[in-house]
């Protein structure tokens, strides 16, 4: 079982040293009590994600084929029964389907990030085992947050936004903390009251970078008839679609972890360097 144990501090305004074994030297930390960093935030997601580039890479791949694997077999399932089904049903069925290799994503990611930005890396068993452990929790989850999200964001929009800033860090609270489904949607909740405004800047940074990028492709492509043409069902655009998804699912994993342990920090003293990773 992944666990969280968190030391103690010898007070606010000290800064931590702990001893990088992964690169051999010492990493400063920022005291329990002070602010927030979006900046930090970028930082330790960067540097989880590259010390677990490997395993990340085998994990995404996996769970890509099978997501893919599922979604095949659900064509040749409609096509079997001779059936017309509509296109919103059948994208339902598409989510269904890709909830159990999301969710087994989400979870051995979150490990493996929350273990080394503990200063204990895992190996890809350890987190495979993990996210074993709480896959269908985390699908129950993506559920109630996707459902949750849509109606909030129905009633003028704001409510969403407002649940999806409650609800931020309910992931890894799950994976790390164990407990309820429910009980991990409260623990977010009291963890990201008081820096709600931050995550929202977040937010909005995250926007404009993935439409800058969104952008730039569509111009590298050659303007907006290539990029519809691309589209319109170019086997280039699935390795294209496929891998840019990838690498933002990444992000938002490795992201989130990255803000659960600041919050951690801030809140509670438990800052990112003491996240201690134990498998059972």
């Amino acid at each position: 079982r992944l666990r969280l144990a968190v030391g103690s501090l010898a007070g606010p305004g000290r800064a931590w040293q702990r001893w990088d074994r992964c690169r051999g030297r010492s990493m400063s930390y920022t005291a329990y009590g002070e602010g927030f960093g979006i900046g930090r935030i970028f930082s330790l997601t960067f540097t989880a994600v590259g010390r677990n580039i490997i395993p990340i890479i085998l994990v995404v791949v996996a769970c890509t084929l099978a997501s893919f694997g599922l979604k095949a077999l659900l064509g040749f399932a409609v096509a079997f029964i001779q059936t017309s089904l509509p296109l919103y049903l059948v994208g339902v069925l598409a989510y269904f389907l890709n909830l159990i290799p999301a969710s087994f994503q989400i979870g051995a990611i979150t490990a493996l990030v929350a273990a080394t930005l503990g200063g204990q890396p895992i190996g890809i068993g350890a987190a495979l085992g993990a996210a074993l452990r709480c896959v269908l929790p985390l699908a129950l989850m993506n559920i109630l947050f996707l459902l949750g999200f849509v109606l909030g964001t129905v009633l003028l929009i704001v409510p969403g936004i407002l649940l999806l800033l409650r609800w931020w860090v309910c992931v890894p609270v799950r994976v790390v903390e164990g407990g309820g489904v429910i009980g991990a949607f409260s623990r977010s909740a009291a963890l990201t009251k008081g820096h709600r405004g931050n995550l929202f800047g977040f937010l909005v940074i995250i926007g404009i970078v993935l439409f800058g990028v969104v952008g730039a492709l569509i111009y590298s492509a050659g303007g907006l008839t290539s990029f519809a043409l691309v589209v319109s069902g170019d086997p280039v655009y699935a390795v294209l679609q496929a891998v840019s998804n990838a690498l933002f699912a990444v992000f938002t994993i490795a992201s989130t972890t990255a803000i659960y342990a600041e919050l951690r920090r801030v809140k509670e003293g438990g800052m990112a360097g003491q996240l201690a990773s134990v498998f059972e």
